[in-house]
């Protein structure tokens, strides 16, 4: 955060140290205090000497170590470059230190002060960013040029300058005063956690953190009887968002809740009003508690009365009608206060002609007076303020962004009936700010709640919780006072508790109020989330070997190589490895295993054809590569590694010649329709089909004189039968292919 040099017009001249100060640090936010301000002063005597990069002398500010960092000819631009830096005093202190600053850089002219450039910024610094500054404080090709029509010295005469650096460190009332929010905690810097967005579901989190913070509302919905799984029960699914607010170290989710509304993609991202949130939320509990034990609890937290009257002038009548209300919708228009708010509420009026008397055999007109009065206030009192309301000039839905004060103790006593009683204060406390910014089509709620009477705001914005000021839980969201539409926040829900109740409001909540059964579901749900870490952990930090043998092979069945299906035979033998284990590890590993010989051991990498088939295409040479190299040379994404294990024939090299090609031998038997696999061979590429007829009576034990067709194994559901007279490389068959044999009808039935 940076700005400009002051006006040149008003500035004070450099060596003016106070003005300075005062000019380019101006008075703090209301919410903000010094906690000290200092200034230090540079000469540079020459400025073609100084060094590419450069620290000034270090000095010590608000308890924190500063020094400004300098590139007399830029950093990697055409420009000075100037940053301030900050450390903690000890180098302990390293990992949790932080300071809040203003600051001031300023080059300046010795012989002629009033010539000088100058920037601000402020920033909070930290380890990861412990310095700040400015790459293009100042254009080289000006340094020792006076600007065009300036008859005044150059910034830089006989190559001296004076640099003058402004720091003030500011006390942070929050602990997130200018952060970026790149590491933030909520958990850790405010013992509580925030709620996740679904989409566009912000109406909905503020409402939840709400009502979970008033504890006898968390107690009462806990005691809600529910069953374990019950997907589509709001309360069921509120008593988990509750628990999970209660002890999660990140964030919760409504994605239950929502569920158990029945909404689907298209209302979690259609905006909607909080304070409908609200009623709607109430309303599906009042409902789902009715005939349980518990169906008073919430009513009794939110239901007030209130008395609708209307009583003749100069004529006897009177009617009155009580009803019962959880929130209160008020006209803000033309009030200033709160509390002018609440006497337009209760304000009687009166209707001329308004009751119709009989007098006789006519009808006459006569004036009566209506208004509303209060039997009861709950101990929990919403308060809607009316900013959203129809303009009948714009036939359109506004918003009023105008000032209306609401304080932070409300005595409602005024608009109580004359005969209610009055032995208990009817003292309300400001427990929560819902605050809207933006326009009548969208924007933004958060929630500044105060958990405990008297103590800290914190604002809740989705899955972050951060500390806030009074004036910026409060104050600040008043509204502005020509009326006029600002995207700043204003007050839209005021949520108020009776000061006498406060205890039972905002009580301690223990583990005996929770369900055992919520506290049992969850703690499942964790130990599986736990578990199914450690397997990613595990997985990451290891390779899945899926091991084929000519083994495998024969007791093959099917189509490739190997069954997909775990259990048989014919499957892969799967091996967990670390990844960091050698090829050459693993031959020792297997050939113990299987009592092979090492040296006759070698390994094929097998790789998905475009033809949906898994052949083994290339021998793993390097033996001293890991499995990790190999899983990153052939991009394995997944880390499970396909191999075929060949172990070599005595007598014949391990590496066969150049024109030779692997291939695989399966057997089909015509009569009992049974195809199985056999064997592999290695082939020359340019030797015809019909040479293998040799070697496979030879392999199969079947008479000299037995006729034999050959077809290639494509893909799944497609095989070619294979020309005798033609060359394998001819026939385009390569390493890993499979070969089909079958004797010929006359051979078969011989």
């Amino acid at each position: 955060m940076a700005s400009l040099q002051p006006d040149q017009n008003s500035r004070p001249p450099a060596n003016a140290y106070e003005d300075m100060i005062t000019t380019l640090l101006p008075a703090l936010d209301p919410d903000l205090e010094t906690e000290e301000q200092t200034s230090q002063t540079w000469h540079i005597e020459d400025w073609k000497k100084l060094e590419k990069k450069l620290y000034w002398p270090t000095f010590q500010c608000g308890g924190s170590t500063w020094r400004v960092l300098m590139y007399p000819s830029g950093n990697n631009v055409d420009f000075v470059s100037l940053y301030l830096e900050a450390g903690p005093k000890e180098e302990k202190e390293q990992d949790d230190w932080y300071a809040c600053a203003e600051f001031a850089v300023v080059l300046w002219n010795p012989s002629q002060p009033s010539k000088y450039v100058s920037h601000v910024a402020k920033h909070r610094f930290n380890a990861a960013e412990k310095d700040w500054g400015f790459t293009r404080f100042c254009s080289l090709k000006t340094l020792f040029e006076a600007a065009a029509g300036d008859h005044d010295l150059p910034l830089l005469e006989n190559r001296e300058a004076r640099i003058t650096a402004y720091v003030r460190v500011v006390k942070d009332p929050t602990g997130v005063l200018w952060d970026n929010f790149l590491n933030y905690n909520s958990k850790k810097s405010t013992g509580m956690v925030g709620i996740r967005n679904q989409g566009a579901t912000g109406y909905l989190n503020v409402i939840l953190q709400a009502l979970y913070w008033i504890t006898a509302v968390r107690k009462a919905v806990y005691k809600i009887p529910t069953r374990e799984n019950a997907m589509t029960d709001v309360a069921w699914a509120l008593q988990r968002l509750f628990y999970s607010l209660q002890t999660s170290d990140t964030f919760a989710t409504t994605q239950e809740l929502t569920k158990a509304f029945g909404w689907g993609s298209f209302e979690l991202f259609e905006q909607q009003d909080v304070v409908e949130m609200l009623q709607i939320l109430l309303a599906q509990l009042e409902t789902r508690t009715q005939g349980t034990p518990v169906e008073a609890l919430l009513p009794d937290l939110f239901m007030g009365r209130q008395r609708s009257f209307r009583s003749g002038i100069n004529f006897d009548h009177e009617s009155s009608r009580t009803e019962q209300f959880s929130l209160l919708s008020l006209n803000i228009h033309g009030h200033r206060t709160l509390q002018e708010s609440l006497a337009d509420y209760v304000k009687v009026e009166t209707w001329n002609g308004g009751e119709q008397l009989e007098v006789g055999a006519k009808h006459e007109p006569r004036d009566v007076r209506l208004g509303t009065i209060f039997e009861t206030f709950a101990p929990i009192l919403p308060l809607q303020l009316k900013r959203f309301q129809y303009d009948m000039s714009k036939n359109a839905m506004v918003k009023y962004d105008e000032y209306l004060e609401f304080p932070e103790e409300l005595d409602v006593s005024p608009y109580l009936a004359t005969d209610i009683d009055r032995s208990e204060s009817w003292t309300y406390v400001l427990y929560g700010v819902v605050a809207h910014s933006g326009g009548i089509a969208g924007g933004q709620y958060n929630a500044f709640l105060r958990p405990a009477h008297g103590g800290q705001f914190y604002k809740f914005d989705d899955d972050r919780v951060t500390k806030a000021t009074f004036r910026e839980a409060v104050y600040n969201n008043y509204g502005t006072e020509d009326g006029k539409p600002s995207m700043n926040p204003t007050a839209y829900l005021l949520i108020y508790i009776r000061k006498s109740r406060l205890d039972h409001l905002l009580g301690n909540v223990t583990a005996a109020d929770v369900p055992e059964h919520i506290v049992r579901e969850l703690a499942n749900e964790k130990a599986l989330r736990a578990d199914r870490i450690r397997e990613e952990e595990r997985k990451r930090l290891n390779v899945e070997i899926n091991l084929i043998s000519n083994e495998t092979f024969q007791h093959h069945r099917g189509l490739d190589l190997a069954s997909t299906v775990s259990t048989d035979l014919s499957a892969p033998k799967v091996y967990n490895i670390p990844s960091p284990t050698t090829l050459a590890e693993f031959t020792m590993k297997i050939a113990s295993e299987k009592g092979f010989q090492i040296g006759r051991t070698r390994f094929w990498f097998m790789v998905n054809r475009q033809n949906k088939t898994i052949r083994p295409d290339y021998p793993l040479e390097d033996h001293t590569e890991t499995f990790d190299q190999i899983a990153k040379k052939w991009r394995v994404n997944d880390r499970k590694i396909r191999l075929w294990v060949e172990v070599m024939e005595p007598g014949k090299s391990i590496w066969p010649a150049s024109d030779e090609i692997l291939l695989f031998l399966k057997h089909y038997d015509g009569q009992r329709e049974e195809m199985k696999g056999v064997c592999h061979i290695y082939a020359n590429k340019n030797s015809k089909a019909s040479d293998l007829f040799a070697r496979i009576i030879q392999i199969m034990s079947w008479p000299s004189s037995t006729q034999i067709i050959l077809f290639e194994e494509i893909k799944p559901g497609m095989t070619s039968m294979l020309d005798p007279s033609q060359t394998l490389h001819g026939l385009e068959l390569q390493n890993g292919d499979i070969i089909r044999l079958q004797k010929s009808a006359e051979s078969l039935f011989s």
